[in-house]
C-alpha cells in the first residue's frame, strides 16, 4: 500500500502486491529457489532492477534484499500515517493477508482489531492533531517524520482524552459506533501493560 491510499479512517484494500524476499532484515534469500523455483526464476529475470538500487543499504546483503522489514511488518493491523500530507490522517490499515506498506508510511502494528482501532481514534482525535500542528513544520515536504510523530505519547494521550472525546473522534471520522467504556479500559490496562514492561 502507498501512503496515497491512506485517505480514510480505516482501510481494506488495495490493488498492488508485492513479493516479500524477508522475514527479517538480512535473512538469507537463497531459500527461495528451494521453496518457490518459480518465484526464484522470476527474481532472477528481473535481476538488473534490483542491481540498479543505489542505496547503500543493499550493500554486503542477500540477493533481493529489502529493508524495513521485521515481526512487527506482518502483524495483521496497523495504524498508519502519510508523511506528505498536510493534513494528518491516521488510518487503520488490515486485510485478510498482511498489509504491507511503502516507505512514505509510518505505521504502529497490532495483534488486535480493539486496540488498533482505539489507537487510531486516539491519533485522530483533536488533542492530536493541535500538538501535531504546533510541533510540523507543514511547508516540509515530509511534515509527519518519524522524529515527529515519536514525540505521541499514547499514555499521556489517555489520560487527557475521555470515552466521550473519543466517541467524537468516532463521529467526525464517520464511524459506525464501535468503542465502548467497556473496550477503552481495556485499552488502558494494555496500555499500562506496555508502561510497566521491562526493556
Amino acid at each position: 500500500m502507498k501512503s496515497s491510499q491512506l485517505k480514510k479512517p480505516v482501510v481494506k484494500k488495495t490493488q498492488r502486491h508485492i513479493l516479500i524476499t524477508q522475514e527479517k532484515i538480512k535473512q538469507d534469500t537463497s531459500y527461495i529457489e528451494a521453496e518457490a523455483p518459480k518465484t526464484w526464476k522470476y527474481l532472477n529475470d528481473n535481476k538488473e532492477y534490483f542491481d540498479k538500487r543505489k542505496s547503500s543499504i543493499y550493500n554486503n546483503t542477500p540477493e533481493f534484499s529489502i529493508f524495513g522489514i521485521g515481526d512487527y511488518s506482518f502483524k495483521k493491523y496497523k495504524v498508519a500515517i502519510s508523511g506528505f500530507y498536510k493534513t494528518p490522517m491516521f488510518s487503520l490499515v488490515y486485510s485478510d493477508k498482511t498489509m504491507m506498506l511503502d516507505d512514505t508510511c509510518y505505521f504502529l502494528s497490532f495483534d488486535d482489531y480493539d486496540t488498533a482501532y482505539i489507537t487510531m481514534l486516539i491519533l485522530n482525535s483533536d488533542l492530536v492533531k493541535k500538538f501535531l500542528k504546533n510541533i510540523a513544520f507543514i511547508d516540509s515536504k515530509r511534515p509527519y517524520s518519524k522524529k515527529v510523530l515519536k514525540r505521541i505519547d499514547i499514555s499521556k494521550c489517555l489520560k487527557l482524552l475521555s470515552f466521550k472525546d473519543l466517541k467524537e473522534s468516532e463521529n467526525d471520522l464517520d464511524l459506525d459506533e464501535y468503542v465502548t467504556p467497556e473496550k477503552l479500559d481495556e485499552y488502558k490496562k494494555f496500555i499500562d501493560s506496555m508502561e510497566n514492561k521491562p526493556n
